[in-house]
Formats: C-alpha cells, structure tokens, sequence
C-alpha cells in the first residue's frame, strides 16, 4: 500500500487504530504531546473507518497525517485474537522511507513520562522492544512452526522503536505479510510474526528498559509508558486519574466514548475457600 506521508521532521510517532478504538487513541495522543513539549515529530494515524468528525479533533490536539488502513493479506477473519489494525505496525518499517526514526505506540497505552529517549538506546541495532521475561514466543501461536525455537523468549510488540539502521526496512515489512499468510493457521497475533522475523533473519533487537512498556500492575521505576497487557484495560477494569483526564477532554471535545466492557466469565463461589479465607482474617486481625 501506498503511504504518500508529508514528513516534517526526522521522527514518527505512530498509533493504528479502527473507529471503535478512537477514544483510547486520543488519550496516547493528548498524553504523548503533553510529555513532549516543543519536541518535533510527526503524529502519523493508522487508522480505518475513522469519522472526518473525529479525524478533526485529533488535528485540533496535533496536527496529524492519516493513513487508511487496508491489509494486504487473504483470509483475515481467521485471526481470533487480534483486529486487522494490529498489522498495521508492519507499516513503520516502510515509514522509514520517509522517517530516520519510527516509533509504534499502542491505542491502549498511556503515556506519563518522556518517551522518545528510547532511541537513544538502540541506535546500533536500529530495532528496540522490551522482553516478556521468561514467556516463550509460543504464547503467540496456536500451532508450532516446523524449523523455528518457540521457546525463545518473547519480545512485546505494543511499543517498538525502529531506525534505518534495522538494515533492509522494506524487505522486512514484506517478509512480515508474506509470512502472516504463510502461516496463518498457527498464529495468534502480529507479534508472533514480528517474533519469528527476528530469529528467521538473525536480527541484533535491542532489549528496551522495561520503563517504556510497563504494565501498571507490575511498575518499575521511572515509569514512561504504562500498557495494561492483559484483558483489562483503562476504560475496563483498571482506574488511573490521569488517563481519566484525559479521556474526559476528549469527550467534551465530542469526541466518541470507550468500547464497551468485555463480558467476565461468572465466579463460582467456593465455600471452602471462603472459610478458609475468613479463618485466615480472624487470626490476623483478633476480636
């Protein structure tokens, strides 16, 4: 797909997301600019079925560049865990035409902190994620893929820095497609297939600090993007004042409102548990 990007500066900050994604989507954008006052780089949005309503409203919080999405790969319905948008990170690797750094940042993330100093930390490899500490990239696939390690530790591909110096950008963007269909009855996710990339063509990633992709359950010090990794996200499940400010302004701005909750399975209360539990109270905390 042709991107026909209008670059201003040498830095990309790229965020895909589909309509019903807008609001979570607003809330990186306000919260990313904030932490970077008068910093240059451009805020380029992937985007699909995007309301020219909506596109307006993010120009009014920084003038933006939009891309419409389409993915070029067959049979997309078959990937459970994942909306088509998620591959839309293969893009940035063509971004590089255009840009000397990309960086991807996912709808669900928050920025509290500066970010773009993750650059400074892999400008020998061009390639920057941080690990999933003893999680095998096996998580990511519904089926192992003859001739690949899957037990090989699992990098997280919800924030990812890129430079020219990856080496071959556009032939790695199509390796990426090229093998999301080749092996789509196995995978899960983009990030499988981001994973795979790395061992298939022996790349040197950089492993970023965990400060730049922290899940607010486990926080580190120095804390610059917070990114909730599981089910329950800031609009469903998890509370932070910040991210509620920002999504307020968004909704004066009449903006959308957040997808829907996700239904939870029923509890099944255990009495054992209970009394136990309760047991347990009682001799910590005597009458």
């Amino acid at each position: 797909m042709g991107l026909n990007l209008q670059p201003t500066c040498d830095t990309a900050v790229v965020i895909g997301f589909t309509n019903a994604w807008a609001a979570p989507a607003a809330v990186v954008h306000q919260a990313f600019q904030d932490q970077h006052p008068g910093v240059a780089y451009d805020a380029v949005l992937m985007v699909q079925d995007l309301p020219s309503h909506e596109q307006t409203l993010f120009n009014q919080i920084r003038p933006s560049q939009f891309i419409d999405y389409s993915p070029p790969i067959a049979g997309t319905e078959r990937y459970e865990r994942v909306s088509t948008m998620a591959f839309s990170r293969y893009e940035c690797w063509s971004m590089l035409e255009y840009y000397k750094r990309v960086l991807w940042i996912d709808a669900d993330t928050l920025p509290v902190g500066e970010v773009l100093s993750c650059f400074d930390h892999c400008d020998d490899s061009g390639l920057g994620l941080i690990e999933h500490t003893g999680i095998p990239i096996s998580v990511s696939f519904r089926s192992p893929i003859p001739g690949y390690d899957m037990h090989r530790t699992c990098f997280n591909s919800g924030f990812i820095a890129l430079t020219r110096n990856v080496g071959d950008y556009q032939a790695q963007r199509d390796w990426l497609y090229m093998a999301t269909t080749r092996w789509a009855d196995s995978v899960n996710s983009d990030q499988a297939i981001i994973n795979l990339m790395f061992q298939d063509q022996s790349m040197d990633v950089t492993c970023l600090p965990g400060k730049y992709n922290c899940s607010p359950e486990y926080p580190v010090e120095d804390v610059r993007v917070l990114h909730p990794w599981g089910n329950h996200k800031f609009w469903d499940g998890l509370s932070d004042v910040r991210w509620d400010r920002y999504y307020n302004t968004w909704l004066e701005m009449d903006g959308s409102k957040c997808p829907q909750p996700k239904p939870r399975p029923s509890v099944t209360p255990q009495p054992n548990k209970l009394r136990r539990g309760l047991a347990k109270m009682r001799r910590l905390c005597p009458i």
